[in-house]
């Protein structure tokens, strides 16, 4: 349902002023016009997958050849970058380049001085090595892992790391060799969707000693599932484990929905989805708390001032049960069709109640909008395929402070 809002215009920064704004929050105003940075901002040529800041650095990853920094210097790269977090400059460390062909940089993690990197890359040297990789955050020196899938998402966990792209493998990080590979292949259902969806798995989370993945699946293991699962630590699929409001693969009826992107709080999971595309909250006993219709995929969630921050490709979000926000279509009129939802473009923020919040920051451009979203203290960091944060020249990475 609609809400009434009050706003404040001051200074070209759009203020929401509401109960709820009392939350640690970033400001609505894009970095890119605050001080330190000078509007130019760091600049990315191409798409921004992946996101990570650590020791006062931007890491940005993604398919992109060129950036420029906040002086307008402009580098050539390959699918990563790193900036100086205070100043928007490029960083004293330089990124390596991954320059095989059709590389493409999905998901970053940290572990203990490395920054560690998943996609689809090859090592130039050795073949063998690919999709998984570790950048010294102080050097920029890469080692290389060996014989992973094409990784659309990875997941640090002590001296191991996760690896996943149709099937999900384990790495042990100082040798570079798999501890085991290849467990729980995600397939999905022919003719369910009318159009290519292809099977991945798209983010991990680790919460009670479980291992709980959004995926782009309809079966995982030859087992009917839904765009959220549950695994054993070592990647055996629970087939018990569905959320009460999805239809699994291959029943009558089953959801076109696929799990793009998973968060904890440590109380509960969220999910975002796409498909019939939406956000909610479900028990760690897969029962439904609450679902938010959205207008496009949920890609992205972030934990951040005791809320739950969600980017995506959205312009409609609902904000009570039960409201239907519209489809992908032309036609702008179709993305709130019954008036029922709120104007958000491509950026919000729940409460773990369910409750939509005022801030409302204006992510635009390009179809895909948001990716990745990063938090950094008080601040919020997020790429994807966009060119302006609230009317400020801000191509494919923004920050809010």
């Amino acid at each position: 349902m609609k809400k009434a809002l009050t706003v404040l215009l001051s200074f070209g920064v759009l203020l929401i002023l509401s109960a709820s704004s009392a939350h640690a929050l970033p400001g609505t105003d894009a970095n890119a016009v605050a001080e330190p940075w000078p509007e130019i901002g760091p600049l990315l040529e191409s798409k921004v997958r992946a996101v990570q800041v650590v020791g006062g650095v931007i890491w940005l990853g993604g398919k992109f050849s060129n950036a420029t920094d906040s002086t307008g210097a402009t580098r050539s790269v390959s699918n990563l970058v790193a900036f100086d977090a205070g100043t928007g400059r490029f960083a004293s460390v330089s990124a390596p380049g991954f320059t095989s062909s059709g590389a493409e940089i999905w998901d970053l993690d940290v572990r203990s001085g490395e920054l560690i990197v998943g996609g689809k890359f090859v090592n130039p040297a050795n073949s063998a090595q690919k999709n998984l990789a570790a950048v010294n955050l102080s050097t920029g020196a890469v080692r290389w892992f060996k014989g992973a899938p094409t990784a659309k998402t990875v997941l640090v966990n002590g001296d191991s790391v996760y690896a996943a792209g149709t099937t999900l493998g384990l790495w042990n990080v100082a040798s570079g060799s798999p501890i085991w590979k290849g467990r729980t292949k995600v397939t999905v259902q022919a003719g369910l969707r009318g159009h290519s969806t292809p099977p991945a798995y798209r983010e991990l989370v680790l919460a009670g000693g479980a291992l709980f993945a959004a995926c782009q699946c309809d079966f995982a293991g030859g087992q009917p599932v839904k765009a959220l699962i549950k695994l054993s630590a070592d990647g055996v699929l629970d087939p018990s484990w569905v959320p009460s409001d999805l239809t699994p693969g291959g029943a009558s009826g089953a959801s076109t929905a696929t799990g793009i992107a998973v968060a904890t709080d440590g109380s509960a999971l969220y999910l975002g989805a796409g498909g019939s595309d939406f956000f909610a909250k479900y028990s760690f006993a897969e029962a439904l708390q609450w679902k938010r219709d959205t207008s496009g995929s949920v890609q992205s969630l972030e934990i951040m001032g005791g809320q739950v921050v969600v980017g995506g490709h959205f312009v409609e979000i609902a904000d009570a049960t039960g409201d239907r926000c519209g489809f992908k279509s032309n036609n702008p009129g179709d993305l709130d069709p019954f008036g029922e939802c709120v104007r958000h473009n491509y950026l919000a923020a729940y409460g773990t109640n369910g409750a939509l919040d005022a801030w409302t920051p204006s992510v635009t451009g390009k179809f895909n909008g948001i990716w990745d979203l990063e938090a950094e203290g008080a601040a919020l960091h997020f790429g994807g395929e966009f060119t302006k944060v609230n009317g400020v020249n801000a191509t494919f990475y923004g920050k809010l402070t």
